[in-house]
């Protein structure tokens, strides 16, 4: 159970007996406090920008969303009678998104 003086802002962990200062308890995005005086779990780390994803789950969660997209534009535009709705097209439709994704945003 913690006990917090509202006058000083200095909290007690009564169950590990160790005071935190208001350093502590500040916003582990503030770029005003110095990282090394953060605590360690709220430090930055490499790691965690370091890693892009497996390039093959983003191509197939790239290749679902377009497919979905492709379906649900190909199906609104063959109920306002613009185009015929078939499969070939949404898949040459989702093909196309997939690639212009991929150029855009992958590479």
């Amino acid at each position: 159970m913690r006990q917090c003086n509202t006058f000083s802002l200095h909290a007690v962990d009564e169950r590990s007996n160790v005071d935190r200062t208001p350093m502590d308890l500040t916003d582990p995005t503030d770029e005003t406090v110095p990282a090394d005086s953060r605590p360690k779990s709220l430090r930055p780390s490499h790691r965690t920008m370091a890693s892009q994803g497996d390039i093959r789950v983003l191509f197939v969660i790239d290749l679902v969303l377009s497919a979905v997209f492709s379906a649900v534009v190909i199906w609104g535009l063959s109920v306002l009678d613009v185009l015929a709705f078939a499969w070939r097209t949404v898949a040459l439709v989702a093909l196309a998104i997939a690639v212009l994704t991929y150029l855009v945003v992958l590479r």
